[in-house]
């Protein structure tokens, strides 16, 4: 089962990723009424360039991580600093090559690719060197968050990690708004904000590992970084053009508005993410740390785990997705999108148990069986999304992502050294609740139906959960210890003993 440690962990990740979440909720409508639905479409595609271009990290952020964690599992300090040092410089320098190489490209990209018009082109234009610094920023800051996660200092990374993304969401429209709703407004105090962020993690990196001298980075230790980064870099890179290359199509085939479409359910259900990611980044020291059978072992009560909690969550999403879209976006985007939107909320769900399988075989070892599944997978879906944006439009788009997702599931599932089988009958029951709450949910209309539905059903599969999950159980009743009232001496009965699993444990 998990322990205390990783249960505290997963509730520091989890908060830290929820807050930035409640933000967003408030700045993406407010991002829609500043720039437009056109100019949001295409600050959308632009954060899907700038994400390409994070693959000039090659994977050095995580091997520096799985390596600061075990150096540390060791007390090996001299490795913690040169590891630091050698992949901070290194991922410096291909951030700058990538930035160069985006200057070059994006303008391009923008021109041909997309059917932006004129006028919102010529914004894009003069923001390049802002978005091109971009690159660099965000890659010493993948290594400071990787090192700090290595040490496990959870508290301290997500109190960083959510100033910094807050800034992120709520100084470019608060700078639209104020200055002028223009990209170039928009973008360039994003990346400021992002700067400030890396350097608010680069201190308490510094700090949570205690080191006091500035290295030079080693060749060998350079080297060691990229031997393991070479698979993981092809495995992030085939992951991230599959996760964006539905919006990529999507703006290729269809106008700016389209984008807008299918990227606010997108960006909303996406939040559902939160806890699977706050549950891959907690695990991920301690998985590269274990050995085989005790990695295998935690990764099978953490996906079980997973299950028990994102599945009533997935319940209630698929309720509550379209009457929220209504009140948070209006009528006309919500029309357009809470019908895909509930497909999403299914990919999120089963896309977090994928991730769980993922990086068991990215911590132990296994990246080059990740990249090969990756890398096989993504023509197949690189030509169902075609097809399925050309004939159904956003809708064909959604369901190539589905698609996709199941069949990577399936494929690392058999890859991570977990037994499937159990797994799959784990996970059945779960898999039968939220396929009737997407039946019911197109059926149930209005905010107090689509809530009574959802709770009933929701709570009916959390009482399957603590029937048949021990982990659940633990966890309910380690909760309702803390949350119940204790029984004080002068109120227990001189005359009875208490029973000997009654002493006050926690």
């Amino acid at each position: 089962m998990m322990d205390v440690t990783l249960r505290r962990n997963l509730l520091i990740n989890l908060t830290g990723l929820a807050l930035p979440t409640l933000v967003s909720l408030v700045t993406v409508p407010l991002y829609i009424k500043v720039l437009g639905v056109d100019r949001f479409g295409v600050m959308t595609l632009v954060w899907v360039l700038v994400g390409y271009f994070t693959l000039c990290d090659f994977g050095i952020s995580l091997a520096s991580e799985k390596r600061i964690a075990r150096a540390l599992a060791s007390a090996d300090r001299a490795d913690i600093a040169l590891t630091f040092w050698s992949a901070l410089w290194t991922s410096l320098v291909t951030g700058l090559i990538g930035a160069v190489i985006l200057w070059g490209v994006a303008g391009a990209y923008f021109h041909w690719a997309t059917h932006a018009p004129e006028a919102l082109l010529n914004e894009v234009t003069r923001a390049l060197p802002w978005i091109a610094l971009s690159i660099p920023v965000g890659n010493v800051a993948l290594v400071f968050a990787g090192a700090i996660s290595a040490a496990e200092r959870f508290s301290v990374f997500n109190i960083n990690q959510t100033i910094g993304t807050v800034m992120f969401q709520v100084l470019p429209v608060t700078a639209a708004f104020v200055l002028a709703p223009t990209l170039q407004v928009a973008l360039c105090t994003a990346v400021i904000a992002r700067a400030v962020s890396a350097l608010m993690l680069g201190v308490a990196a510094v700090r949570v590992l205690e080191i006091d001298t500035v290295q030079r980075a080693q060749r060998a230790c350079v080297r060691a970084l990229f031997g393991y980064g070479r698979w993981l870099q092809l495995t992030v890179a085939a992951n991230m053009i599959g996760e964006s290359l539905d919006r990529v199509v999507v703006g290729a085939l269809q106008p700016p508005r389209f984008v807008t479409y299918y990227a606010v359910p997108q960006n909303l259900v996406s939040r559902l993410n939160l806890l699977s990611g706050a549950l891959s980044r907690t695990l991920f020291p301690r998985l590269a740390a274990a050995r085989r059978e005790e990695a295998v072992e935690i990764a099978h009560h953490a996906l079980g785990f997973l299950q028990t909690l994102l599945t009533p969550v997935t319940i209630g999403a698929l309720f509550v997705l379209e009457p929220f879209l209504r009140s948070w976006v209006g009528q006309e985007l919500s029309s357009s999108s809470g019908e895909i939107g509930r497909i999403m909320v299914l990919g999120v769900w089963l896309g977090g148990q994928t991730t769980v399988a993922r990086n068991l075989m990215l911590a132990q070892g296994k990246e080059a069986g990740v990249a090969h599944v990756s890398l096989l997978l993504l023509p197949a879906f690189a030509l169902l999304l075609w097809g399925g944006v050309y004939l159904f439009g956003i809708q064909g788009a959604v369901m190539a992502v589905l698609v996709r997702g199941v069949a990577e599931y399936a494929a690392l599932l058999r890859l991570c050294g977990m037994r499937a089988r159990p797994l799959v009958h784990e996970m059945a029951p779960h898999l039968v609740f939220v396929a009737l709450a997407l039946l019911l949910a197109s059926h149930v209309n209005g905010w107090l139906p689509c809530l009574a539905a959802g709770t009933a059903l929701a709570l009916c599969n959390m009482g399957w959960s603590l029937h048949s999950s021990a982990t659940f159980r633990d966890v309910a009743k380690s909760a309702w210890r803390r949350v119940s009232p204790r029984p004080t001496p002068d109120s227990a009965a001189p005359d009875v003993a208490a029973p000997a699993n009654h002493e006050g444990k926690t």
